[in-house]
């Protein structure tokens, strides 16, 4: 599959697609989720993901190993309050409707930055899960039929008393990196 050879690249941007900025009804501009497929040492075609609205924010996609489960964020109504972790599944080339993770996952805070690692492991930031301050790194595992039925906080030294987020590790477990605004970093975040 070309989602698993490097030649496709899920990112998040401001709403803005084909020369086009789209702003909600208030006038706010949301981020939106795209595709780019590599055409030799170019990125070219950029697609919109289909759930894109200019109504609400879904943006951080993160793509299963296997490239048919597509995890993102976002503040679409029906969540659990302010912004919650969605999957939709590939259902033969078309990407099925947003499912929600559900209460053991979401909280009435944000969750954010879903990365799924290579034993299907849901890595995840939030500020609603306890935690050790700030916003913390979260982990998931699969239960039967691939449902998250609890998060854990993954504990110093990648959780501290400062916002860490943005968590991804390598397919053998032992080498991640992570985002923080702690001391000692070259700025913010």
């Amino acid at each position: 599959s070309a989602n698993l050879a490097g030649d496709v690249l899920w990112f998040t941007r401001n709403s803005y697609f084909k020369g086009r900025s789209s702003k909600s009804s208030n006038g706010v501009t949301r981020l939106s989720i795209y595709k780019a497929q590599r055409s030799g040492e170019e990125w070219g075609t950029i697609e919109q993901f289909l759930y894109n609205n200019s109504e609400v924010s879904i943006a951080h996609p993160a793509l299963s190993v296997d490239g048919r489960r597509l995890f993102f964020v976002s503040d679409m109504p029906g969540g659990f309050g302010g912004t919650d972790l969605y999957v939709c599944r590939d259902q033969g080339g078309q990407w099925g409707e947003p499912e929600n993770l559900g209460p053991a996952i979401n909280t009435p805070y944000n969750e954010s930055f879903p990365f799924i690692a290579a034993d299907g492991t849901l890595y995840f930031a939030s500020n609603g899960h306890p935690g050790l301050g700030g916003t913390d790194v979260f982990a998931a595992f699969p239960g039967a039929g691939g449902v998250y039925t609890s998060a854990i906080n993954v504990g110093s030294p990648v959780n501290g008393p400062k916002d860490d987020f943005g968590f991804i590790i390598d397919p053998a477990g032992s080498r991640g990196f992570f985002t923080s605004d702690r001391e000692g970093g070259a700025g913010d975040d």
